[in-house]
């Protein structure tokens, strides 16, 4: 989900990829880390904004 989510992003990711990552954030048995990072994408929108690129170090130092 997560990586076609990504694969199809083309400056900011599509109303599919949103729902998606929609659906990952209000998943109970979802990770702290997935979520996060459902977040930043569903987000996305050309760059990651200074925020998403803090949280992203703390993900994945």
């Amino acid at each position: 989900m997560m990586a076609s989510a990504v694969s199809s992003i083309n400056h900011s990711p599509s109303d599919q990829s949103k729902q998606m990552m929609a659906q990952l954030q209000a998943a109970a048995q979802a990770p702290d880390q997935v979520k996060s990072l459902a977040r930043i994408i569903a987000d996305f929108n050309h760059m990651p904004s200074d925020e998403e690129k803090a949280t992203l170090a703390q993900l994945f130092p």
